[in-house]
């Protein structure tokens, strides 16, 4: 059985604004010998608790997450898909508050 190994981290999380961020990563060291077609993106908003889909049609190592809800505190994961399947999701250190980055209130 091939092994697609997972994203490479860390998963960078910028450009942090109160609807939208900025994810970066880097594509798994071992693909099982079968190019990556796409990588899944997924938000945790800590105050709903549960992962919801962003997207699954993204082709290169970032991605820009909008729709957020300023003043939430999300966290984010990626996986990496190929016709072996998905991997295990790369998921972010800390999560971040959708805010605007220079806020006297931070």
């Amino acid at each position: 059985m091939k092994i697609l190994d997972t994203p490479e981290g860390p998963l960078g999380i910028s450009e942090i604004k109160p609807d939208s961020c900025v994810l970066t990563w880097k594509p798994p060291k071992n693909d099982g010998g079968s190019p990556i077609s796409n990588y899944i993106i997924e938000k945790f908003d800590t105050k709903k608790g549960d992962w919801q889909k962003v997207s699954s049609f993204c082709r290169v190592p970032f991605y820009e997450v909008t729709g957020l809800n300023e003043g939430s505190e999300y966290k984010f994961r990626v996986s990496a898909e190929n016709i072996y399947g998905q991997s295990t999701p790369l998921e972010c250190e800390k999560p971040i508050i959708a805010k605007h980055p220079f806020s006297m209130f931070n």
